[in-house]
């Protein structure tokens, strides 16, 4: 009768358990305080109005020395209310700019929507 072959390794033993010591704790400093309000630069961008063009434009006629990417950072920067945008979408809308003034010349009501 043939016997059974001896095993050539040592059975193993098992996983290891998990080390469950607490880790240390890092005291908060409650002496800072957060700011409520996030950055301007945090926000993405939104889908303007036309109010918020004509705006912009309005802005863009006062100071007529100012380049678009100047511009573009004014508006990203302001404490009454913040308009982000891009400066292609701005050179895009300066572009339809006239098209934009018969709308709204036209239909008055149309200067809370996104498009006209």
């Amino acid at each position: 009768m043939p016997t059974a072959p001896e095993p050539t390794c040592k059975p193993c033993k098992g996983p290891k358990p998990y080390d469950q010591t607490p880790k240390a704790s890092v005291p908060k400093d409650t002496t800072v305080h957060r700011m409520a309000a996030k950055p301007a630069q945090m926000k993405k961008h939104e889908n303007l109005t036309l109010h918020d063009w004509m705006t912009v434009f309005a802005y863009m006629d006062k100071h007529p020395h100012m380049s678009q990417g100047d511009v573009v950072q004014n508006f990203a920067l302001r404490m009454d209310g913040a308009l982000i945008f891009d400066l292609s979408t701005l050179s895009q809308k300066f572009k339809a700019w006239p098209e934009l003034g018969k709308c709204i010349a036209s239909y008055p009501n149309v200067l809370s929507f996104k498009c006209p």
